[in-house]
């Protein structure tokens, strides 16, 4: 009898950013192990071979009819897959609490829940005033019962397990710490030259990179400002962003202050992954800078990291649980969170240092091939699955 995996991600896989990554390379990879896969989420089918999708609701809904579509379209794929053969697998929101509890305590179905941030609890720094004290408190709630409904949970950071095992008293053993991964394949051997091209770049010019959502969690900031003293006293360099959000008017009005918005390039979304990976071929360093006042206390595994190092690119990152474990074990710069001058300092010498900067990111490349690539998530999660 084969094994079914039913997939609970309520994420809208309309949008190309890295909770779409994430979910799909789940999916595929669980589906090249040998499982059955369901995969029910929002948005349009993202066609992967051997997982049958089933939306749950569309890209845009209400926040009820997205809740009611996920969790009764989960529902009805466990019911349907043949006992003491189906698990369910659940990235984590609280509004996929009645899917779980159907399948746990109706169902009698395993349950692992994967978890990719915490934005409450002992520690969060939440808004002042008593709706956000109250929705801290809900939020902890529905926490403390996910953990006690789940099997087994996964936790992409060392940091973000620590902080579930502690402050919900959580047995250890029932946590693992799964980082997200990349797929090589999709960025590695691409030359730099044709890929800036490619993407209709100037080719007399180099170019620094942020791939992501522009979102509250990244600190601008101190990413703008940074990279406006890097490229003080120089014309040869551009900024590049490839990615929208809520946080786009911000950042446009930063490169404005800094005096590079004539050197800044954003894209919006990119959806085509060929054509991502050609942005990220083209740059000569790649940038992560998180917010830690935010992250901090759980850390942070972007998918963007995992492809910036693919690609064979030199890397400069915040030091963040998470991530400063992943460039620590690949090759990387990690300068101090919030400190602008030591950021653009470190960017500058990048920059000023082609053929050592290269180096660091071919010797990235090499390493994340043997440690963090998608079928190694999905080797280390299938043992979890049906895991009593």
């Amino acid at each position: 009898m084969a094994r079914v995996v039913v997939m609970l991600c309520d994420v809208d896989l309309g949008r190309p950013d890295g909770s779409r990554t994430h979910t799909v390379e789940v999916a595929r990879g669980l589906a090249r192990e040998g499982l059955a896969v369901v995969l029910v989420a929002r948005g349009p089918d993202p066609a992967i071979d051997g997982v049958r999708y089933r939306a749950g609701a569309p890209s845009v809904c209400g926040r009820l009819v997205r809740i009611a579509g996920v969790n009764s379209a989960a529902i009805a794929a466990l019911r349907s897959a043949p006992k003491g053969a189906r698990a369910f697998y659940v990235r984590k929101d609280w509004g996929s609490l009645p899917a779980l509890a159907v399948a746990r305590l109706i169902l009698r179905c395993p349950a692992t829940v994967e978890v990719n941030d915490m934005p409450y609890g002992r520690g969060y720094r939440r808004s002042p005033g008593l709706r956000s004290l109250i929705v801290d408190r809900a939020k902890r709630m529905a926490a403390g019962l996910t953990w006690r409904l789940a099997t087994r949970i996964i936790a992409i950071t060392g940091a973000l397990a620590e902080v579930i095992r502690r402050d919900w008293r959580v047995r250890p053993d029932k946590v693992v710490v799964i980082g997200v991964g990349v797929d090589p394949g999709q960025f590695d051997g691409r030359d730099r030259a044709a890929a800036v091209v490619a993407c209709g770049l100037d080719p007399a010019r180099r170019h620094v990179l942020f791939v992501g959502a522009l979102v509250g969690w990244v600190d601008f900031e101190t990413l703008v400002a940074g990279v406006a003293a890097a490229f003080s006293g120089r014309s040869d360099c551009d900024l590049v962003i490839v990615g929208d959000g809520p946080c786009r008017a911000d950042v446009e009005r930063l490169v404005l202050e800094h005096g590079i918005a004539g050197r800044t390039v954003l894209t919006g979304f990119v959806a085509d992954r060929d054509r991502l990976a050609a942005y990220i071929a083209a740059a000569n360093v790649c940038l992560l800078c998180h917010r830690v006042d935010l992250l901090g206390r759980t850390g942070a595994s972007p998918a963007k990291l995992g492809e910036y190092l693919a690609a064979g690119r030199a890397v400069l990152a915040v030091r963040l649980p998470g991530v400063e474990e992943v460039l620590t074990a690949c090759g990387g710069v990690l300068v101090e969170p919030g400190d602008a001058t030591a950021y653009g300092a470190a960017l500058r010498r990048l920059l000023d240092h082609r053929e050592e900067a290269d180096r660091i990111g071919a010797a990235a490349a090499s390493a994340v091939r043997e440690r963090y690539t998608w079928e190694a998530v999905a080797r280390g999660t299938v043992p979890l699955l049906w895991a009593r």
